[in-house]
Formats: structure tokens, C-alpha cells, sequence
């Protein structure tokens, strides 16, 4: 069964799976193939195998309706008339946790809403649309920009590699020179203009990683060529095999690595199945030194033919799709959700 699948047919949101297969250590999206022994985890986990939650005896506003789409928890309870906390303790009793900011699936609302007594507003129009919109998409024939996700263990030169792209200086911006957050650059090069999204790489950042991963196209893996293999350069190459995205590999620091150190480089990746094309695989493996600029404009030219070959598409006559990569929320005020792309 897919994870989407469960998703459905157990009325769960998808993050609400992602967040319990992480502390199994599983890294998935929503193709999955869950096997058996990891459904009955999640059906445990989830307490999805308890008997049916019974109706909550609350008394909400008379004759509301409600639309079928995402929703803020707090939000949904204000449209009812009840307690944000009287929903919270309902999704609790069905082994979920939630909070009043929590962003409640379709199919959430549907429950919540019929449970508690609303009535929901399926607009049969609004979803005509929807598939109006989606067949109409995939009619693409406008080439797009790639967008290509920076990514590696920490301080293995990610940040600098696009600051020697943009001939800008943000890697002391943040604290300690780590990037903290998901930053999006649309950079002109000589080989056309290429979306780059830069992404953290110290452990505490998982999430953020994961989210980068999800939009892109290519991936550039940043390794050390002193440094080597390490564990968020791991993490990469499993998001990169279960999302099916094509990586490129640079090798940084080639302006004091030896090629031994290279080699080394090579071989551990190897192990974790990504073969350089020099050594029969198809992975582009680069020495590049982010400091010096040696190797970029390579690199760049690998990405730009990796793209022409994906035949990267889409359609400008409808209406445009995204992804919200981050947001924050303002004390005192609504949730803020930064474009990143």
C-alpha cells in the first residue's frame, strides 16, 4: 500500500506518517510502498486500530457550513463556533496530536465537520475546475528554468559555492556561517539562468532538507574532498534514490584536496550505490573549489545539459502552482508564509 493510500483510507495526514516513519528512521514521500510490518506499526503508532471515536457532544453555531478544503485547526473551530480545544481533544482521542495552528487535511475537515454536526460544502464547480486545471497542465509546452537544490553535510562549502555564482556575500549573515534557512536564488549564467535553492546542512535541519528536496529538479551534492562522506551527505543520497532525482556530485576543495582524496570520495559513494560516470556509473562526479571558483563553470555547463536533457516544461496559460518551502509565525499577528519560489 503507498502512503497516500493509507493516508486516505485512514484518514491521516501525510505529515502525521512522515513524522512517525522518522522516528523509525524511514525516509519516505507519498509513493512509498509501506510493507506489512511497518502498516501495523503505523496502525499502532497512529492508534488507528482502536475502536471509532464516538461524535463529541458540542454545541456549534446552527446551519453552518463548511468548504471542503485545508484548513487551520483554530480556524475551522472559529467557523463552527466551538473551542479550538474541542477539536484538539477529538483528533487526541484518534492518537493524534494537534495544536490550534496545526493545517488540517481535506479529509480532516470532513470528519471534524461531520462529527461535530456542520454540514460541508462540496462544490461540485470548484472541482470540475481543479480537473479542468490539472488536464490542462500537463499539455506543458513552455520550457522552464531548472531548479537545482544545493545540498551535503555542514560546512562542506554549499553556501559558499553560491556565493561565488551570485558574487555576493551571505554566508556570514547567519550565525556561525550555517545556513538556518531555505534561501531560493534565480542566478544568470552563461548557460542560461538556473533556479539554486540553498538548503542547511547541520542535523537540526532534516526537515528543511527534506522540503528542499521535494522541488527539485537536479541536486547538487557538496562533499569535501577533505572531509569525505558524512552523515548528512547520507541523508542526501537516500532523498535523492527515494525521490528518484538525478545528482550531480562536487567534490569541494580543490585547491588543497589530492586526488587520493578524491578517489576516497568515489569509492564511499560507491557503497551508497552512486557510481561515478568515470568509473562506469552515471553520476557526475566534479572537483570544484567554491573558494577559488575552480570547476564552477563546469559544473554549471553539467547542470545545464542534465536539464536540456529532462525536457523540463510547463504551461503558462493556466494558473501557477507552488510549493511554500517555510514559514513563520508573528506573535500578535497571522502565520506569514515566505515565496520561495
Amino acid at each position: 500500500m503507498l502512503i497516500r493510500d493509507f493516508a486516505h483510507k485512514y484518514n491521516v495526514s501525510l505529515d502525521d506518517i512522515y513524522v512517525v516513519l522518522q522516528e523509525k528512521g524511514i525516509k519516505a514521500n507519498s509513493q512509498y510502498e509501506l510493507p506489512e510490518n511497518i502498516i501495523e506499526f503505523l496502525k499502532k503508532k497512529l492508534r488507528l486500530d482502536v475502536e471509532e471515536v464516538q461524535a463529541p457532544q458540542v454545541k456549534i453555531k446552527p446551519g453552518v457550513v463548511v468548504p471542503a478544503k485545508e484548513m487551520i485547526l483554530g480556524d475551522l473551530a472559529d467557523l463552527m463556533g466551538c473551542k479550538a480545544s474541542d477539536v484538539i481533544v477529538y483528533f487526541l482521542k484518534k492518537g493524534i496530536v494537534a495544536n490550534k495552528n496545526k493545517l488540517l487535511s481535506v479529509p480532516q475537515v470532513v470528519d471534524v465537520s461531520e462529527s461535530f454536526g456542520a454540514q460541508i460544502d462540496r462544490d461540485v464547480q470548484e472541482l470540475i475546475d481543479r480537473v479542468e486545471l490539472l488536464e490542462k497542465s500537463k499539455n506543458a509546452q513552455d520550457l522552464r528554468l531548472p531548479i537545482v537544490v544545493v545540498m551535503g553535510h555542514v560546512d562542506h562549502g554549499k553556501t559558499s559555492f553560491l556565493d561565488y555564482i551570485r558574487k555576493t556575500k551571505v554566508a556570514q549573515k547567519e550565525a556561525g556561517g550555517i545556513t538556518q534557512h531555505l534561501g531560493a536564488y534565480q542566478v544568470p549564467t552563461s548557460h542560461g539562468d538556473i533556479v539554486f535553492l540553498d538548503t542547511p546542512g547541520h542535523e537540526a535541519f532534516s526537515m528543511m532538507r527534506e522540503r528542499g528536496a521535494l522541488v527539485a529538479d537536479i541536486i547538487v551534492l557538496m562533499v569535501a574532498a577533505d572531509d569525505g562522506v558524512m552523515p548528512q551527505t547520507k541523508e542526501v543520497v537516500k532523498l535523492a534514490q527515494s525521490l528518484d532525482i538525478p545528482l550531480i556530485v562536487a567534490m569541494n576543495k580543490a585547491d588543497k584536496a589530492s586526488q587520493a582524496q578524491f578517489d576516497e570520495v568515489k569509492r564511499q559513494l560507491a557503497d551508497l550505490d552512486v557510481l561515478a560516470d568515470d568509473w562506469g556509473g552515471s553520476t557526475p562526479f566534479l572537483p570544484i573549489s567554491a573558494k577559488m571558483g575552480t570547476g564552477i563553470d563546469t559544473l554549471l555547463e553539467i547542470v545545464a545539459l542534465q536539464a536540456e536533457m529532462m525536457d523540463l516544461k510547463t504551461n503558462t496559460s493556466v494558473f501557477a502552482q507552488g510549493y511554500i518551502l517555510e514559514s513563520k509565525l508573528e506573535k500578535g499577528g497571522p502565520t506569514i508564509k515566505e515565496k520561495k519560489t
